[in-house]
């Protein structure tokens, strides 16, 4: 009996463990694909974003490698771009196929894309 409530106990640890690997993998899933930014006058940068946490970014005639990772709402983007490295953090929403990305410390809109 004692070794079916050790085997329960660890089996429910795995399902956890899943389930918040689920959870978190959920914004990854939605973020994967290409994205590109809609601005008043056409469109602009074109983000793409690989499962493996890997991308790019290309626009006004130049591109760059990136990587990006998510913690809940909050997408965190490495850019590469002509030898130069900046990362941007910026909280996320997704409905369908608009992203809409946020300042994290004012909560003012930074930029709005459209999934391809």
């Amino acid at each position: 009996m004692k070794k079916f409530k050790v085997l329960a106990l660890v089996l429910a640890a795995v399902m956890l463990m899943g389930m918040f690997a689920a959870c978190n993998g959920g914004h990854n899933r939605k973020i994967v694909g290409k994205w590109v930014e809609v601005e008043d006058n056409g469109e602009g940068d074109t983000y793409t974003f690989a499962r493996n946490g890997k991308g790019s970014v290309s626009g006004d005639g130049m591109s760059g490698d990136m990587t990006w990772s998510t913690e809940k709402d909050v997408l965190t983007m490495t850019l590469s771009i002509c030898g130069m490295t900046e990362t941007q953090e910026v909280r996320f929403k997704i409905s369908g196929k608009i992203m809409t990305w946020y300042d994290i410390e004012d909560g003012s809109l930074v930029g709005t894309l459209k999934k391809k």
